[in-house]
């Protein structure tokens, strides 16, 4: 359970609102604190929170942006609740203190009711990067993703209000596509996130600037490696000679490793041969690196004569339907009724994912169809500029 803080944000001025901030961490500092932000470093946080940090003059793009995000506000919510009819969407201006760890605050976009009574934490968002971003589709396996930023902005709001779901949305600005991301609370992670927070606040109380040590050391070896190269700064014009025999072995596997990468991509690009399997194995290797399924794969090159054009690109021969109906009665028998029968589809997915997760299968139905691949490569010759005749008088 959490407490209140402060009853109405509302009222506040924006220096008194940022003032109030400095009293413990909210939901956006903690990708900061993790290392995963691109605008501030943990040291820049750390000197904001005691109140020695001058912050930077923002540029007018910049503040244009934020003020983008803050007025379509409403419009992202407004889009969640057209989507998610069967869930009550609701204003919530106060900030609440977690009850364990008064540090930890957290004020929300939007509160959530869920069609059985428990309640979740909306956070609306603006997208200028799409590649950072997919929709959860629970029937296709989809997980979904969004910045970890936002993730983990919204695990700390799920720690302090105690609650098990949080729905992201994010609405890109330029092709106008909605995202919906359904991130449930992890407690193994919210340990690691919370045990970074305190680490970081008992620094700030003690006014001790802190290491990279000192905030990382929980995290996985990628975000570490991320992390660190974010907090601890690069380019500096500072050389260290490789001497010693560890560090000459630790190079060396290094240069074993980028070969093997190099070897792997060059087969990729080579390989001609059983186009179907080589398609197959391409549009996973391309849904692998770029986030999110493609339907074409296009090359074009040219050496200056000659310009090649080529493609694949498949249909799906798939479509999944899920029985909203049958799941409704299969809930209502297991949690005494709790659901009524005309809530919406995608609701009833997220219901089922949340509280049924082993019984998702069954309620779906894939229909298949023959889905195709279309191999496409066409050449055309780059004409030449004529050279204009000189005609002499």
């Amino acid at each position: 359970m959490s407490r209140v803080f402060i009853p109405d944000i509302t009222i506040l001025t924006k220096e008194e609102w940022r003032e109030r901030r400095k009293a413990g961490i909210g939901g956006s500092d903690v990708g900061i604190i993790l290392g995963m932000s691109k605008y501030m470093s943990a040291f820049e946080l750390f000197y904001n929170k005691i109140g020695s940090f001058v912050e930077k003059k923002e540029t007018e793009e910049s503040e244009i942006t934020k003020e983008i995000g803050t007025r379509l506000e409403d419009l992202v919510a407004d889009i969640f609740q057209r989507k998610h009819p069967s869930i009550q969407v609701v204003e919530d201006n106060t900030m609440y203190q977690h009850d364990k760890y008064p540090f930890m605050l957290a004020n929300f976009d939007r509160r959530l009711i869920l069609p059985d009574g428990r309640a979740a934490i909306l956070e609306c968002k603006t997208v200028t990067n799409s590649s950072e971003w997919e929709s959860t589709d629970f029937c296709q396996g989809i997980n979904g993703k969004c910045p970890l930023t936002y993730e983990y902005q919204v695990r700390h709001y799920m720690s302090v209000a105690d609650v098990d779901l949080a729905i992201v949305v994010g609405l890109d600005l330029l092709t106008k596509k909605c995202f919906f991301v359904y991130v449930f609370r992890d407690l193994k992670v919210e340990q690691m996130m919370i045990a970074a927070e305190k680490r970081f606040w008992d620094l700030v109380e003690a006014r001790k600037l802190p290491t990279y040590d000192q905030l990382f050391q929980n995290l996985s070896k990628d975000a570490r490696a991320d992390a660190f190269k974010r907090f601890y700064g690069a380019n500096h014009a500072v050389n260290y000679y490789v001497q010693q025999k560890d560090e000459i072995d630790i190079l060396n596997r290094i240069n074993e490793l980028m070969t093997i990468q190099q070897y792997h991509s060059a087969e990729m690009q080579n390989a001609k041969e059983e186009k179907e399997e080589l398609a197959v194995q391409l549009f996973m290797m391309c849904q692998s690196r770029a986030g999110k399924k493609p339907d074409r794969v296009e090359l074009s090159r040219s050496n200056g004569e000659i310009s090649v054009n080529q493609y694949i690109s498949i249909s799906s021969g798939t479509v999944v339907n899920f029985n909203s109906a049958e799941f409704i009665k299969e809930y209502n028998k297991v949690f005494d009724n709790s659901l009524a029968e005309d809530i919406d589809e995608t609701t009833a997915i997220l219901l089922c994912q949340r509280d049924m997760p082993d019984r998702l299968g069954k309620f779906i139905t894939i229909h298949n169809k023959s889905g195709k691949f279309y191999f496409s490569k066409r050449k055309t010759r780059v004409e030449k500029p004529k050279k204009k005749k000189i005609v002499e008088d």
